[in-house]
């Protein structure tokens, strides 16, 4: 097996791990077993426990950005952009329960260290995410598509807030169903909030 083969071979078996039994209860032992190598092999491509955790989640936000990002270089104008950001965040629930567990797990262990690594690397995807979002926003103010206010740094992070508050929902199963009359609602009323006041 390859260097890289190996190193991608831990990150999975960790995910599945930590999914299975969260990052308290998982052990390297553990991991080492899933990945079929020595428990020493592990430290020659991560420190420690924390480490290959903090990657695990990396790897799977990074997939999870992968398609979104095209929604953003795509020459459309910035409603449209808006909405199919929404529909792809909505429509990928569903599909991502799994994922979303590990996410809901990475949140708890960085909210218990507060200013750790873990946290760091959740403040840097929030970042990342409420820029990007936020040039949307910028684009359809100048294009004239969203009121000036719309521009604010505090109307992406509503945004991203709000996507992230249906997401825990979602997966903790008490949300509403996200039906395409759920969705149509959710943008009808984020592009209606955009453009209030906007100037004609």
């Amino acid at each position: 097996m390859s260097e890289v083969n190996r190193r991608q071979a831990i990150i999975d078996a960790a995910e599945e791990a930590f999914d299975a039994h969260g990052y308290a209860a998982t052990t390297i032992d553990e991991v080492a077993a899933k990945a079929g190598i020595s428990k020493g092999n592990i430290y020659n491509y991560f420190r420690s426990k924390e480490d290959l955790f903090e990657q695990v989640f990396v790897d799977v936000v990074h997939k999870l950005e992968a398609d979104a990002l095209q929604i953003f270089e795509e020459p459309l104008p910035a409603s449209e952009k808006l909405k199919r950001l929404i529909d792809y965040r909505l429509s990928n629930m569903g599909d991502c329960k799994r994922i979303g567990r590990l996410v809901l797990e990475f949140w708890a262990t960085a909210a218990r260290e507060q200013w750790g690594r873990l946290a760091e690397t959740l403040r840097e995807m929030y970042d990342r995410w409420r820029e990007r979002v936020a040039s949307i926003l910028a684009e359809g103010v100048a294009q004239g598509e969203f009121s000036s206010e719309a521009g604010s740094p505090i109307s992406a992070a509503l945004i991203v807030a709000l996507l992230d508050g249906i997401e825990v929902e979602s997966l903790l199963g008490f949300g509403a169903n996200l039906d395409d009359q759920y969705r149509s609602t959710l943008k009808e009323a984020v592009l209606a909030a955009l453009t209030a006041g906007k100037k004609e």
